[in-house]
């Protein structure tokens, strides 16, 4: 069994990935539902972020959700410890969870600061085009004869 990469309140590994370091603080359950969907593999990511809002849950749906990437991840520690960095430190525990499952945090901030500016474009005609001409159709395309 291994450990963590990234030990709690261990500044060094904050100044290590500090845009990571500095999103888990700012907007934790945002990078906690980014980490979710990289860790369930399921899509799961929306429906963690809205449980995660409900004070009560999230405390103990984020225990649970560190439990899964120890599993994965072969990391050693039990649910008790768990519960203990969850309610000592949210925004620590959500950081080294977020490193383990992989959540970049440079691609996070590049992405958000691309939405909050205006200069996110989406290459729609782009994907169209490469779909078109991979030979697939698209939903809704008129086939002619």
């Amino acid at each position: 069994m291994g450990s963590w990469d990234y030990s709690l309140l261990h500044p060094k590994h904050c100044i290590a990935d500090w845009k990571l370091c500095l999103w888990a603080y700012l907007m934790p359950h945002h990078i906690w539902a980014i980490a979710a969907d990289n860790v369930l593999s399921s899509g799961d990511g929306v429906r963690c972020f809205t449980i995660s809002a409900i004070p009560l849950i999230g405390i103990c749906v984020f225990p649970c959700w560190r439990k899964i990437i120890r599993d994965k991840k072969g990391v050693e520690g039990n649910i008790f410890f768990d519960c203990c960095a969850v309610v000592c430190c949210p925004c620590c525990a959500i950081f080294q969870g977020a490193h383990e499952a992989g959540v970049d945090g440079l691609e996070e901030f590049e992405r958000t600061f691309r939405l909050i500016t205006g200069h996110a474009s989406l290459d729609v005609q782009g994907e169209i085009t490469a779909v078109r001409d991979q030979g697939q159709a698209l939903p809704g395309d008129i086939q002619r004869a």
